[in-house]
């Protein structure tokens, strides 16, 4: 109901209202919201019932109206946040404050932030409750529960989407960064995918409802888009570490066995380590586990003779030693994948008895 102009200007003034009882109108948000608009006086918020001034759309109202008068928007949002509403509503105010005060007032940012998270927290632990109990698999990560709460206000529905997908990666996934190197040989075979329909198929894995929410409303995708970039970026750094350890232990392993054999072998362990590196395609592997760029260790090794190389594979004792360090190459850092019954074994033979 739209109120005339004249009522408006009258109850401004102070004049006398013809029939209108004053405490009605000032417990009515649709007229007070007049009074403000045509008094442009925020001092009128003052004079509102209690009952308007925990009124969603009328404190929203005030809050985009005068954004940019802290003070104001702080003492209209506290009243509000701090008495009892549904979660969304709280969320939602929650949500517009802090849009305003991120860049204007840190300590006032923090505030709505936290009662943010303390909305978000009551409902995640509804959820993982449910999940604890067992649901229907359809259920999956509980986003459905998350949707009916905030669905009839869609800032505060987005923001808990954010909180939901950045949980995802606290708490179910202990490490993104190895999922995509298993996944992927370089960061532009994501990007060929591309990086929005990667993401959400990859939330599809976990619960198809926020897959289905988030394929419509992407800008809640940001965060996890930036965390991908940021992983793209370090994609040459990255340092598995079990697979780390596992060419420690092959280096440890081809050592001691070169060191053991070294009499017989006309081959350099290096050297060994570059052309097996080759033929396995782990060449990048490595160099990097050696300590070497990967430039720095093709470098490095750009004057070998591969010819005279593959000619000393002729020598039996040199073939039998390139054989088993391969094989202890791949056993220990692919277990035996690439070895078939007892071909991966090393074979241990008494060179003293063998002919050049």
């Amino acid at each position: 109901m739209e109120y005339n102009l004249e009522l408006i200007n009258k109850y401004i003034n102070g004049e006398d209202l013809e029939g209108y009882n004053v405490d009605e109108l000032e417990n009515n948000p649709i007229f007070m919201k007049q009074v403000i608009v045509a008094s442009n006086d925020k001092n009128m918020y003052n004079l509102c019932s209690e009952s308007v001034k925990q009124n969603y759309d009328f404190v929203s109202f005030l809050i985009n109206k005068y954004s940019s008068d802290i003070k104001f928007i702080d003492e209209v949002g506290s009243n509000y946040i701090y008495a009892n509403h549904n979660q969304a509503d709280l969320a939602s105010i929650c949500v517009k404050m802090s849009k305003i005060l991120e860049k204007k007032d840190e300590y006032l940012f923090a505030k709505y932030r936290i009662k943010l998270l303390a909305v978000y927290m009551t409902e995640i632990l509804s959820i993982e409750l449910l999940r604890e109990n067992g649901t229907d698999p359809r259920f999956g990560l509980g986003f459905i529960i998350l949707e009916e709460i905030f669905n009839s206000r869609e800032d505060a529905l987005e923001e808990m989407t954010v909180q939901f997908i950045n949980s995802l990666f606290e708490d179910t996934i202990q490490d993104f960064e190895e999922i995509l190197h298993k996944e992927f040989n370089n960061p532009s075979e994501i990007d060929k995918i591309g990086i929005v329909k990667y993401m959400i198929d990859f939330l599809r894995r976990y619960d198809v409802l926020l897959a289905d929410y988030v394929s419509v409303h992407k800008g809640v995708l940001k965060d996890f888009e930036e965390r991908i970039k940021h992983i793209q970026r370090r994609w040459k750094y990255y340092v598995n570490e079990e697979e780390s350890y596992d060419y420690e232990v092959m280096f440890d392993k081809v050592h001691e066995y070169m060191q053991k054999h070294y009499i017989e072998c006309t081959m350099e362990e290096d050297e060994l380590y570059y052309y097996i590196g080759k033929e396995l395609g782990i060449t990048s592997k490595i160099a990097m586990y050696l300590g070497y760029t990967l430039e720095d260790y093709n470098l490095n090794n750009s004057e070998r003779d591969e010819k005279a190389f593959r000619k000393s594979l002729e020598n039996l004792k040199n073939r039998i030693i390139y054989s088993n360090v391969k094989k202890i190459i791949v056993e220990t850092l692919f277990g035996n994948k690439e070895e078939e019954n007892n071909e991966g074994k090393v074979i241990e033979v008494d060179f003293s008895k063998t002919r050049k």
